[in-house]
């Protein structure tokens, strides 16, 4: 008798844990699909721009490195500008060295970046960059 009591609190003790998982895995899956469309409502701006200069800085946090990128470019009325060039995780962009390593200075490119810009802290992202070819 004792038993068989177990079985059954023991198995509706799964069950709710199943059921709970459940749940929690459907509200991260809708709040997930929100997200993904709030993130695509964010704006991005296209310059065609001149590469000026382009670093990199690495910083080391225990184990973990990290690497940030700048790049400056000049615009058509000859103003300069600096652009950070990071993997962003709301872009779903993973790929900054590559696209730093396929700058080259003095070539024009068609940029696409997303963020803000405050008065020098904050600095928009590079997405895209695609060569302009004449």
């Amino acid at each position: 008798m004792r038993h068989s009591r177990y079985k059954k609190t023991k198995f509706y003790k799964d069950k709710f844990i199943y059921q709970a998982l459940l749940f929690f895995i459907i509200v991260f899956l809708i709040i997930g699909y929100i997200l993904m469309h709030v993130i695509n409502a964010i704006p991005s701006t296209e310059y065609e721009v001149t590469i000026v200069n382009k670093d990199s800085r690495f910083s080391l946090r225990g184990k973990n490195v990290s690497e940030k990128y700048r790049v400056v470019v000049r615009f058509e009325d000859g103003s300069l500008h600096t652009f950070r060039n990071t993997d962003s995780l709301l872009r779903w962009k993973w790929n900054s060295h590559d696209i730093q390593s396929k700058l080259v200075v003095g070539e024009p490119y068609r940029i696409t970046v997303v963020g803000q810009w405050f008065a020098g802290h904050i600095r928009q992202n590079i997405i895209r960059a695609e060569p302009i070819l004449d």
